[in-house]
């Protein structure tokens, strides 16, 4: 696999996976022995994912 780091800090990273197109977002949970979780993403799931994170964005800001 070719990824391209895009994000990455103590409990999120976002990375392109070149070989196959899709994003994979990494997800911990914060604890002392951390769980993580890896989603991958294609152009339309991911553009759902942004819909939905710029909702909760706009109700944050409300």
């Amino acid at each position: 696999m070719m990824w391209q780091n895009l994000l990455s800090n103590d409990r999120i990273e976002v990375r392109f996976d070149k070989s196959d197109k899709t994003a994979m977002l990494e997800v911990n949970d914060g604890g002392l022995v951390p769980s993580y979780m890896t989603i991958r993403l294609d152009v339309a799931e991911l553009d759902e994912l942004l819909a939905a994170l710029r909702e909760a964005r706009r109700l944050m800001e409300s």
